[in-house]
């Protein structure tokens, strides 16, 4: 998800559950249909025993600087537990980085991309550049530490999961005949992530596909 995730979500729950005659909801509400979604999910999760997800953020390392940990400004993630892989940006792309086996070059020279990091002492460590760069980072984040998506945090593969279940809530407030399709579908996309989280146990890059955000899911 972009870093209009909250803007993202907020829109396709919207679309699913402010309908012609039925009752409009504000933004606001919807967020809060959102937070009692998190709610529910971060209960699922732990009760079968899922105790870190996915999720990804998008941090810009200042020029010269040469970690991210939870004291520096900028800091790491609330609920980041360990990095899964990391990405800069070079212009309008991403490029992947490498992570280091044993250590960062040793005298290297800040030029104009990272190019490496490694994790140590619970902190993110690079060589530095010579000026900002914008970092994505996908990393392992403790279920008990799962709150309110914010703008630059993406919960990756639980996006579907919270906008079926946040729709399915607001549905039933409606007094939507939809209500019963939306809560079927939250089931489904969270036994499909449970499964994910079995089989690979979050540790590779894999995604599912997803819908595009904004797209009714009653309309698959």
């Amino acid at each position: 998800m972009s870093t209009n995730s909250v803007f993202l979500m907020t829109r396709a729950i919207a679309t699913n559950i402010n309908q012609p005659g039925s009752r409009q909801f504000t933004d606001p509400e919807i967020k809060e249909h959102i937070n009692r979604a998190l709610g529910a999910i971060q209960m699922g999760l732990q009760s079968h025993g899922v105790k870190d997800i996915r999720a990804e953020a998008t941090i810009t390392l200042p020029a010269a600087a040469t970690s991210i940990t939870s004291a520096t400004t900028p800091a790491l993630p609330t609920g980041f537990a360990s990095p899964i892989r990391l990405w800069e940006k070079n212009g309008d792309l991403w490029r992947d980085m490498t992570q280091v086996k044993d250590h960062l070059p040793q005298n290297a020279q800040q030029g104009e991309r990272l190019v490496w990091w490694e994790w140590r002492e619970q902190g993110l460590r690079f060589v530095g550049a010579t000026q900002n760069i914008d970092v994505k980072i996908h990393y392992r984040m403790n279920v008990t530490d799962v709150a309110y998506p914010t703008d630059t945090i993406s919960l990756s593969n639980l996006t579907e999961v919270i906008i079926a279940k946040a729709s399915a809530i607001g549905a039933v407030i409606a007094g939507l005949s939809t209500a019963q399709y939306f809560e079927d579908q939250y089931r489904l996309l969270f036994d499909q992530y449970l499964g994910i989280d079995a089989k690979h146990g979050q540790a590779t890059g894999f995604r599912r596909q997803r819908r595009r955000l904004g797209i009714p899911v009653w309309r698959y």
